[in-house]
């Protein structure tokens, strides 16, 4: 399972730093993703410090996690 969140979580870094070029409230489709998927606080958190990602999705991500209960 730890392969598959891995690959998930790659695919969602390439799409969001590709969406966020070309589309103003990509925010909306990312946020989307990730309830859709369950993603938890402390996933993120790990994301956060071992991951290469844009700007705007780390931002997109902390304030998604600072959101998360």
């Amino acid at each position: 399972m730890k392969q598959f969140d891995k690959g998930w979580w790659n695919c969602f870094l390439s799409y969001t730093d590709e969406l966020a070029q070309i589309q103003r409230d990509f925010d909306v489709t990312a946020n989307a993703q990730l309830k859709a998927a369950g993603v938890e606080k402390k996933e993120i958190e790990g994301i956060l410090k071992t991951e290469i990602m844009s700007d705007k999705t780390r931002e997109l991500l902390t304030e998604y996690k600072d959101n998360l209960k």
